[in-house]
């Protein structure tokens, strides 16, 4: 198996990334923000298109179509170190926008910082490496993604500063890189997780790529002599992508009943310290359902050592660590 590797090398071990405004922080760095990164660094070089930098330019450069390139890609394999999230501090800095007025005090906007630590291993270096697996690629730009890499100036805030580089791995040189593995599960969703990915929808006709460049454009003509200040828009081609490991759970499936007293469907308290009898309940009932209905296909298993090591929990060594129902 090939990779694409991308390696991120902060020069603090801290990383001040959020999900919103005002927080909660965005761990690890997600593939959008990255992305963001990479076109920003290219950009600031002149280097994305050919001719004006404007959102009706498509003529891009060679270093331009990588990036182009690179959001078709599924999303990445992430391997970060492990983090602890740091103590939240407010800021208060002068409001750009009141400078009819000379007292700065009278002008602060509060800032929320909260920062995610970077928790590092002895000889470990505070890195983050993105991996697409890139094996089925016929041609993979990958000179002209070292050179986007490599422009790359900050990642998270523009005090989070870091370069990188990119270059083509092997599945044993991936295992040998330090850190935690968040691996994309796609038709997942969480309430937390969840990190924003690059985005090419050909039947809309939107990408991410465009859509930054259009936000861009309306930052640079926010002042215009003579008139008000216009409304510069924010990011919205995305996709969102839940993000497991060892940090973070996807989680078993589960199934919630209703267990009723009686007809009247009246509820009623039951002892937490008991809740062990209405499972040894619940297992009997469905050992008796299984029993009534068993399951087609059962592969290599007999329906009595199914039901037994699956359904009743009751595990042997041959069973070579099955997981059963959990009630």
């Amino acid at each position: 198996m090939t990779y694409l590797l991308l390696t991120v090398l902060f020069l603090d071990e801290r990383y001040h990334g959020l999900l919103d405004r005002g927080g909660p922080p965005e761990w690890p760095p997600s593939p959008f923000r990255l992305f963001q990164a990479l076109v920003a660094g290219v950009a600031r070089r002149g280097e994305l298109v050919i001719g004006e930098d404007t959102p009706e330019n498509t003529n891009f450069t060679e270093v331009g179509k990588s990036i182009e390139w690179l959001q078709r890609l599924a999303a990445p394999i992430i391997i970060a170190p492990n983090s602890q999230r740091g103590q939240a501090i407010t800021r208060f800095v002068p409001n750009n926008d009141g400078d009819k007025k000379f007292d700065r005090q009278e002008r602060l906007t509060a800032k929320a910082t909260i920062p995610t630590l970077f928790l590092l291993e002895p000889n470990q270096k505070p890195e983050v490496h993105y991996l697409w697996d890139v094996t089925n690629q016929t041609e993979s730009p990958l000179l002209q993604l070292r050179d986007a890499a490599r422009s790359l100036t900050s990642l998270g805030w523009g005090i989070d500063m870091a370069f990188a580089d990119a270059r083509s791995a092997t599945q044993a040189e991936v295992e040998l890189l330090p850190g935690v593995r968040w691996h994309p599960k796609s038709g997942v969703w969480r309430d937390e997780g969840m990190l924003r990915v690059p985005l090419e929808d050909q039947e809309s006709q939107s990408c991410t790529l465009c859509d930054l460049r259009h936000c861009h454009e309306t930052a640079m003509n926010r002042i215009q002599h003579g008139q008000p200040l216009r409304i510069v828009d924010k990011p919205k081609v995305f996709d969102r992508m839940f993000y497991a490991s060892t940090e973070r759970l996807i989680g078993r499936p589960i199934a919630i009943f209703n267990i009723e007293r009686d007809n009247d469907a009246e509820q009623f308290s039951y002892s937490l310290s008991k809740l062990i009898h209405i499972s040894g309940m619940v297992r009997h009932l469905a050992i008796e359902r299984m029993k009534l209905n068993p399951p087609r296909d059962l592969r290599d298993y007999s329906f009595e050592d199914w039901l037994r090591s699956y359904v009743a929990g009751h595990q042997s060594k041959e069973d070579n660590g099955a997981n059963p129902i959990r009630y």
